[in-house]
């Protein structure tokens, strides 16, 4: 059974909320991005910003001009499609 985009997206937040909620003391997400920062700070945002920024025009469609440049449509792409391709027939 594979989840629906907005099924996803839930999915995601969640995760997120619940390990939130129950991380022990010290093992928040932002806990781990502090403890980042402070050994690595300009490769810790150079990476955030990066990762961001990269996401965002993938969601607002801004590099469907550059297919080569979208690591979600390209190389992410191609990876999920073989995987659903084996999984279809591995069912069969």
């Amino acid at each position: 059974m594979a989840l629906t985009g907005p099924q996803a997206i839930g999915a995601v937040f969640g995760v997120v909320l619940v390990h939130e909620v129950t991380a022990d003391e010290g093992q928040m997400i932002s806990h781990l991005w502090d403890r980042m920062m402070s050994r690595a700070p300009v490769t810790t945002i150079v990476c955030t910003v990066g990762f961001a920024a990269v996401t965002t025009a993938h969601l607002i469609n801004a590099l469907d001009r550059y297919p080569r440049l979208d690591p979600y449509a390209g190389f992410g792409f191609a990876v999920i499609s073989a995987i659903k391709v084996h999984t279809r027939r591995a069912r069969a």
